[in-house]
C-alpha cells in the first residue's frame, strides 16, 4: 500500500492518513488515535509514554481502572477526548490526532487529574457520587471525558452547588437516555458547551435535559427491555441501588463490605418450571425489573424456590423482609405480589402475579431515576419523540 507525502501543516491530510493507519498497518496491529498522536508528538520532544507513566503514579484510580495501560478501555484516548473538551475542541479522532504540541504537557496534567476526580465521583457510593462500586457496572466509558471536563470547569472556576446539580443531573439523563452508547464525540463536544454557557448565565436549556423531559418524562418510559450490563441503563439501575442503600439481605451489611451481584428477585428455574418459556419469555424473565444485588451465597439459598416461601425463610431474611426490600425499589405492593407467589402458582395465575410485581417494581425504579435525572412525568406523551433525535 502506496500513500502520498504529505505537509506537516495539512492537517486534514494528516487526518486522513492517520484515519487508514487506525484500521490498518504492514504489521496487523491495530494503531489508535492515542498512539498516532505519541509519533506526532515525539518529533516535538513530547514523550507521551512518559507522560502516561507519570499519570498512573500520581492518580491511583486512572491507574487501577487501566492497570496501567493506556490500551485498556482506551484511557489513553479518554485523556485526550478530556485535554480536546477543556482545549474547547471537539474531540473526534482527527482532531485528537492534530493536538498542538504547544502547552500540551501542561494540558495533559490537568486532563489526568481531570479524569481522577471524575473516577472518584463516579465510584462514590453516597448521594454525591454515581455507585459505581465495581468497574463492571460504570454505565460507559464514554461518559469519562464529559464528566472530567465539566467538573474540572466547575472546580476551575470555584463555582457553586447549582452547578454541581446540574452535573448530576446531566450523568444521569445521559445514562438513561443510552446517550453516550454511540457517536459520542459530537454530543461531547455539544454537552460541554452548552453547560459551561448555563454556567455563565445563558437562559437555556440543555439537549440533554430537553431529551429528558420528553423520554424520560413520557409516561410510556420503560426500562423493562434491558437485561444485561451492555445497556447503560441495566448499570444504572444497579447504581441507584447501591446508592439506595441495598444490601444483602441474609448478610445486611453495607455494599463495601459484601460482594454483591445481579440476581433475580423471582428465580429464573422457578418460572422455567411453571409455564415460563426460557426463549419466548427471555426479556420478561431477565429485565431489570426481576434482578437486584444480593450475595452469591443468599443467591444459593434461595435456589428456585418461590418468592413467598424464601420471603419467610429466616436464612435469607434474618429479619422482617419488610425491613430489608425497600432499597431494592420493591415497595408494599411488589413485595405483596412476591408473598403471592407460592410453589403451587403456574399457568395464567403465576402470569398475573408476575405482572403486578413488575408493574410495581418498574414504577419505583423509574420514579427513582426520574427523581436522579430531575424530570417529572408528563401527563401526555410528546407527539413525536423521534424530533428530540441524539443528532439534532
Amino acid at each position: 500500500m502506496e500513500l502520498p507525502r504529505v505537509a506537516d501543516d495539512d492537517a486534514d491530510a494528516i487526518g486522513r492518513v492517520c484515519a487508514i493507519f487506525e484500521k490498518l498497518n504492514s504489521t496487523g496491529v491495530e494503531l489508535s488515535v492515542y498512539d498516532l498522536l505519541t509519533a506526532r508528538l515525539y518529533r516535538s520532544q513530547i514523550d507521551l509514554h512518559a507522560l502516561w507513566d507519570e499519570a498512573v503514579l500520581q492518580h491511583p484510580l486512572l491507574a487501577a481502572w487501566s492497570g496501567g495501560s493506556a490500551d485498556t478501555n482506551n484511557f489513553g484516548v479518554l485523556v485526550l477526548r478530556t485535554l480536546a473538551l477543556m482545549r474547547d475542541l471537539e474531540p473526534k479522532p482527527k482532531m485528537l490526532i492534530n493536538l498542538a504540541p504547544k502547552g500540551f504537557e501542561e494540558d495533559w496534567r490537568r486532563a489526568t487529574a481531570a479524569v481522577e476526580r471524575a473516577l472518584e465521583l463516579a465510584t462514590h457510593v453516597g448521594p454525591d457520587g454515581f455507585g459505581v462500586f465495581n468497574k463492571k457496572w460504570l454505565p460507559g466509558f464514554g461518559l469519562v471525558p464529559v464528566l472530567a471536563a465539566l467538573r474540572a470547569h466547575i472546580e476551575d472556576h470555584r463555582l457553586g452547588d447549582a452547578p454541581r446539580a446540574d452535573l448530576r443531573r446531566w450523568y444521569w439523563c445521559s445514562v438513561f437516555l443510552e446517550r453516550y452508547s454511540s457517536t459520542v464525540e459530537t454530543k461531547s463536544r455539544r454537552d460541554y458547551s452548552e453547560y459551561k454557557r448555563l454556567w455563565n448565565g445563558e437562559d437555556i436549556t440543555t439537549t440533554v435535559m430537553a431529551e429528558a423531559a420528553a423520554r424520560i418524562g413520557s409516561p410510556t418510559y420503560s426500562v423493562r427491555d434491558s437485561t444485561s450490563s451492555a445497556s447503560s441503563v441495566y448499570s444504572g439501575v444497579f447504581c441507584l441501588l447501591a446508592i439506595n442503600g441495598a444490601r444483602d439481605w441474609a448478610a445486611a451489611e453495607a455494599i463495601e463490605l459484601q460482594k454483591l451481584e445481579d440476581h433475580h428477585i423471582f428465580p429464573q428455574s422457578y418460572l422455567n418450571k411453571r409455564g415460563f418459556d426460557p426463549k419466548r419469555d427471555k426479556t420478561a424473565i431477565n429485565s431489570i425489573v426481576n434482578r437486584t444485588l444480593i450475595s452469591d451465597a443468599t443467591n444459593k439459598i434461595i435456589s428456585d424456590k418461590a418468592p413467598a416461601d424464601y420471603v419467610v425463610d429466616t436464612r435469607v431474611f434474618p429479619q422482617p423482609a419488610t425491613d430489608l426490600v425497600g432499597p431494592h425499589f420493591i415497595d408494599a405492593a411488589a413485595l405483596s405480589s412476591m408473598m403471592a407467589a407460592s410453589a403451587d402458582s403456574e399457568g395464567s395465575v403465576l402470569r398475573e402475579v408476575y405482572e403486578r410485581f413488575s408493574v410495581s417494581r418498574e414504577g419505583a425504579i423509574v420514579s427513582e431515576i426520574r427523581r436522579a435525572c430531575g424530570v417529572t412525568k408528563s401527563a401526555v406523551p410528546p407527539a413525536d419523540e423521534s424530533d428530540l433525535d441524539d443528532e439534532q
